[in-house]
């Protein structure tokens, strides 16, 4: 659906940072839980079955979003965000203000004022996408491999995958890096605005670790 107008634009937006924030946390849960392993083993082995089905099912949720998201055939994916932002260029302002904030008062002021040229800044967007082709490849290996067509020999060994498909998590972290520059870019020249696409309290399990090895202390 093509917006209306610059708040139906931002909505588009916000939408597009939601999903990013919902995978990269994903991730980096995901991340958080595999090197809890060398701190919390104990307590993980409490429940192995919980904690196997929740980073694994956690990674897939990262493979699949990130797929939906660079899809290019998605109506929902960033390349179409692209030629959404192309024809509606209307929406966006012909300028914009380079500044700095003051350390003392914490007031901002302008530098200068540039135009914009929304060609030129949509072309830099098609660019990230197009430096990530070949991580975006191996994204589409593991999604169709490792999750839409149920290999149940790739499921069981992701090793197996990183090896074939040369996938690492210093990769998705590349891909995740391109969603956020490209949505990030468009809305600070909407209205100025960007977003970290990260929750605070995403590490919040390692309070459950924290309350299980006091547990067993207690019980000692």
């Amino acid at each position: 659906m093509m917006p209306e107008s610059k708040e139906s634009l931002r909505k588009i937006l916000d939408d597009y940072f939601s999903r990013i924030t919902y995978a990269n946390d994903c991730f980096e849960l995901h991340k958080f839980l595999i090197q809890s392993k060398k701190t919390y083993l104990n307590q993980m082995n409490l429940a192995p079955a919980f904690f196997q089905l929740t980073y694994s099912s956690l990674l897939q949720t990262v493979i699949i979003e990130l797929f939906k998201l660079f899809d290019p055939k998605a109506d929902t994916g960033l390349y179409k965000l692209v030629e959404i932002c192309r024809l509606n260029t209307n929406l966006f302002p012909d300028k914009k203000e380079i500044g700095y904030v003051d350390c003392d008062t914490d007031k901002y002021f302008v530098d200068k004022v540039l135009p914009v040229d929304m060609n030129l800044e949509l072309a830099e967007c098609r660019k990230l996408l197009k430096g990530i082709t070949e991580e975006l490849e191996c994204l589409r290996k593991w999604r169709n491999k490792f999750y839409a067509h149920l290999d149940s020999e790739s499921r069981n060994n992701e090793d197996m995958l990183i090896k074939s498909y040369s996938l690492t998590y210093e990769n998705i972290k590349q891909i995740f890096e391109v969603a956020k520059g490209i949505c990030n870019r468009i809305s600070v020249l909407l209205d100025g605005s960007a977003n970290t696409c990260q929750s605070s309290n995403v590490f919040d399990v390692d309070n459950l670790f924290t309350k299980l090895t006091e547990n067993k202390h207690e019980t000692v």
